[in-house]
């Protein structure tokens, strides 16, 4: 299985909790997972009306924003090698942040003024 680790503090997610982890952003099914703060930021930016014609807009928005806003992409670690099955794997991107709720509200800004 493939590892990552926070580009921060250098924890693995599976080994320890990281306080600097933001979100989880699975690609290829359009979930996104994250700290109870960004919850309340995708509900809000899901909402906007007419903003977002699909998911897939959505999710490459979603990332793009983050990067801009200053959230960091999760490091690949070294630590265990790849044995996923072909047709069990995603696309995941990982963010991390000094101060995740800073980027949650920045985020959340952007969508309140361009909404």
């Amino acid at each position: 299985m493939t590892s990552y680790r926070c580009p921060i503090c250098g924890h693995v997610p599976e080994q320890e909790e990281c306080s600097h982890f933001l979100c989880e952003i699975d690609a290829t099914f359009n979930e996104v997972y994250g700290i109870s703060a960004f919850e309340d930021f995708l509900d809000l930016a899901k909402n906007s009306q007419g903003r977002f014609t699909d998911r897939y807009e959505f999710t490459k928005w979603l990332i793009s924003t983050l990067s801009a806003a200053g959230a960091q992409k999760a490091l690949r670690s070294d630590l265990e090698e790849d044995a996923s099955s072909p047709g069990f794997t995603s696309a995941t991107t990982i963010f991390y942040a000094d101060d995740p709720d800073s980027i949650v509200r920045h985020c959340t800004n952007i969508i309140k003024l361009n909404g």
